[in-house]
């Protein structure tokens, strides 16, 4: 599975914006160093210049090759004021750091979700139409975007029952509403395919969000025809960790 959900996403998200696949070398190293919780403040900040160094130099490559994709677009869009170069910059970086690592995770998620509702996977198989409410069930059942937001409250605030005084932190959990059963009937249940209209999570509201659904919707197509049917995962699969991205223990 990791030969067909590792670089899918990588290569639908730079065919899209026009990121040479083939440089994939000199950007992901650096971008999974960025993302990633282990490395000092200095190797974050040599990640982070050899990131933007590359970035950089894309627009300039797009003006001098133009491609039907996001990029090319933009440079142009910039050459005539529409847009500014740092807002460039920055959805590249964006696409360079979330913009596929995000889908692999997902996808990666998904297709043992759906592998073990056998029936409502067979039904997914023989009706495509039903792949983009699918799609949003899972984004909702499976969430990829938890990361941690800080608040600080102004003033203090009562919540149920609660109070948060003024100046104290708050650390909500975004995926929870993913799971609020006043907004989702059995919420803590896939409900997929066939009868989960209108459980999604609404229309994306960053750049990345909306290719997430484009390439897990085609990667679940692309699945669709390369899994085996009958094979399901086993019950007794070992699952590192509890957060809600899961992945398996390697095999000993």
């Amino acid at each position: 599975m990791s030969d067909f959900l590792e670089p899918f996403p990588l290569l639908v998200m730079c065919e899209l914006v026009g990121i040479p696949y083939e440089d994939r070398a000199q950007f992901l190293s650096p971008a999974d160093a960025a993302l990633g919780a282990l490395i000092t403040l200095p190797e974050g900040r040599a990640a982070t210049r050899q990131l933007r160094a590359y970035a950089e130099s894309l627009p300039a490559s797009c003006r001098r090759a133009p491609g039907d994709n996001i990029l090319t677009s933009l440079a142009h869009a910039c050459d005539r004021g529409v847009v500014d170069e740092e807002s460039v910059l920055a959805f590249v970086l964006s696409m360079l750091v979330a913009g596929y690592r995000t889908s692999t995770m997902f996808l990666a998620n998904a297709v043992p979700a759906l592998l073990t509702e056998p029936d409502r996977y067979a039904r997914l198989l023989r009706d495509r139409s039903l792949l983009p409410a699918a799609v949003e069930e899972l984004l909702r059942f499976l969430p990829v975007q938890n990361g941690v937001v800080v608040l600080q409250a102004r003033q203090d605030v009562t919540l149920h029952g609660r109070t948060v005084r003024a100046g104290e932190a708050v650390l909500p959990v975004l995926a929870a509403a993913n799971r609020d059963e006043r907004v989702f009937p059995e919420a803590d249940r896939l409900v997929c395919p066939g009868n989960c209209s209108g459980r999604g999570q609404g229309f994306p509201r960053k750049p990345e969000a909306g290719f997430r659904r484009f390439s897990s919707m085609w990667g679940a197509g692309q699945q669709r025809s390369a899994s085996p049917r009958g094979s399901t995962p086993q019950s007794s699969s070992c699952w590192a960790g509890t957060w809600i991205v899961l992945r398996p223990y390697p095999e000993r």
